[in-house]
C-alpha cells in the first residue's frame, strides 16, 4: 500500500466581506489547489483568535479552495491555516498551511 502525503495548500487571501442588509460580517478565506492533485479533496481549515488560548475552530471543505467564517467580533485578530486530505486515496492529512494572521476591521 502507497502512503500518499499531498502537498500543503497555501492560503492566497483573507478579506472582510460585509453584508449591510444582514448586518453581519464574514471572513472569506482562498487558497491554492496543491500541485499534481487529480482526485477529491476534503480540506479543513482552522482558525482561532489570535493571541490566546482558544481552541482552534475546525471546518470540514470538501471540494472548493474558499470558506466563509462568521465573524463574532471584527476588531479581533484571527489565525488561520489550512490543510487538505485526498479522499479515498489516502487517510494522511498535508501538512498545516503557514499561519496566516488577520485582522477583520481596524477601528480603533
Amino acid at each position: 500500500m502507497s502512503i500518499v502525503k499531498p502537498f500543503t495548500p497555501v492560503i492566497e487571501k483573507a478579506e472582510m466581506m460585509v453584508d449591510t442588509e444582514q448586518d453581519s460580517s464574514r471572513l472569506h478565506v482562498t487558497w491554492s489547489r496543491p500541485t499534481f492533485v487529480v482526485y477529491n479533496i476534503l480540506y479543513q481549515l482552522r482558525y482561532q483568535l489570535r493571541g490566546q488560548e482558544a481552541a482552534w475552530q475546525v471546518v470540514d471543505i470538501y471540494e472548493k479552495e474558499w470558506a466563509d467564517l462568521p465573524v463574532v467580533d471584527p476588531c479581533e485578530a484571527y489565525t488561520i491555516q489550512v490543510r487538505c486530505q485526498l479522499v479515498n486515496l489516502s487517510s494522511i492529512w498535508s501538512d498545516w498551511s503557514d499561519a496566516v494572521h488577520k485582522t477583520v476591521k481596524d477601528i480603533h
